[in-house]
């Protein structure tokens, strides 16, 4: 008596069921029967997501719900969100340790607020025992509100929202995934990092640990991170990854990239300000590669690198290398043209150039030609007037 259901309402019953190209007819519907009152229990089964219906003609707070080995987070369908067909899409509802995290950013006004006739997804927080929830009068919202909460000025992180093109105008936002960055996140797998519930069409996610996530909260950066995408059910078609930066400039993080692995390109994202990055699905199998982009963010105290070498400092940056260009300041080394070599792990010679030095501070790039695999490399620089070779750790993403 307690199921939850979803239906697909197309038109009214004079629409026949056998042709899809028919246009839908405003529909009214009504339901009757007795009002339920007083506890009532859902059951949760113990894999997989279950379905949970608000069985009372009331918002109930879902904060409040009593919940036996139920995760604090639930997904609920938005209606109003595009997707291939038009037809909406999955937003998660994930506790961040104070309020609830909206991904996608709902085109209606879900929130924490679980609405008369509305049915929401949950998960066990151990998957293989059941769990439960239980409504209470308690439970119970006198005043609906659409605007529950918005992005809270503690929150900090990369909102990545995929886009469809249609005749060169974002038609109509996907799905999306975000990853936030706090003290008191953990970098393991926990009922902080809510998993991904499919869509029917396009999906969007990040990937840990062979787990595929809605959203993902992870410790502040100190070096480098990366956000492994996952991106599938993809068609031939143009699309949009938007980047969203959500009070990044406060936290360790001083660059970000979009790597994709398909056009072994590397775009630089704004961690101030919104990036859209257009790309195209096409006949290539590689190009709908679920794998094909990932995000990689330095921190400010991974930029830069000091050694001394005599009586002058070489200066590193970016450390770790992102992309094909190493910035090398020379200050106060003596004068004429350095060799400069790079060494990977195994004592291969991986990069070979030279640089002249007309003295004093000056910062020269260093073009590394082509992409490096990522790892922990060794940077030698040998002055040929003195003989002198200063040995550097870089890392490369």
């Amino acid at each position: 008596p307690h199921q939850a259901s979803m239906v697909f309402i197309r038109g009214d019953r004079g629409i026949p069921l056998s042709d899809n190209s028919i246009s839908p007819t405003p529909t009214i519907l009504r339901h009757t029967g007795q009002l339920e009152t007083g506890n009532v229990n859902s059951f949760v089964f113990a894999t997989g997501f279950s379905a949970v219906r608000n069985p009372y003609q009331s918002p109930v707070n879902f904060a409040t719900l009593t919940r036996d080995n139920v995760q604090n987070n639930f997904y609920l369908w938005d209606p109003k969100l595009g997707g291939s067909n038009g037809v909406g899409g999955y937003v998660l509802l994930s506790y961040n340790g104070s309020s609830y995290d909206v991904t996608p950013a709902s085109v209606s006004p879900e929130s924490q607020y679980i609405q008369t006739g509305q049915s929401f997804m949950v998960r066990t927080v151990n998957q293989g025992l059941p769990g439960s929830i239980i409504f209470k009068e308690s439970d119970k919202s006198a005043t609906p509100t659409a605007n529950v909460f918005r992005s809270s000025n503690t929150t900090r992180g990369l909102r990545t929202t995929l886009q469809i093109m249609d005749k060169g105008v974002v038609a109509s936002v996907i799905d999306e995934t975000f990853t936030a960055y706090g003290t008191n996140y953990s970098n393991d797998l926990d009922t902080f990092d809510p998993e991904k519930l499919p869509n029917m069409n396009e999906n969007l996610g990040s990937v840990r640990n062979g787990q595929t996530l809605m959203v993902e909260r992870r410790q502040p950066v100190s070096g480098t991170d990366t956000i492994f995408l996952k991106l599938w059910n993809t068609e031939q078609k143009q699309y949009i990854l938007n980047f969203k930066p959500e009070n990044l400039t406060s936290t360790s993080i001083q660059s970000a990239e979009l790597v994709d692995s398909y056009l072994k390109t590397h775009t630089p994202i704004n961690i101030n300000e919104e990036t859209s990055v257009e790309f195209n699905v096409d006949g290539n199998v590689a190009s709908a590669n679920p794998q094909r982009f990932m995000v990689v963010l330095a921190a400010r105290s991974s930029i830069t690198e000091d050694i001394t070498s005599r009586k002058g400092t070489f200066k590193l940056s970016p450390n770790p290398i992102i992309g094909r260009t190493l910035n090398i300041q020379f200050i106060n080394q003596p004068q004429g043209t350095y060799n400069i070599e790079l060494i990977n792990n195994i004592g291969q010679k991986v990069f070979k150039g030279q640089l002249k030095y007309a003295g004093g501070s000056i910062t020269m790039p260093l073009n590394l030609k082509s992409i490096i695999a990522r790892g922990v490399y060794q940077l030698h620089i040998n002055s040929q007037a003195t003989n002198v070779k200063t040995a550097i750790k870089v890392i490369v993403n």
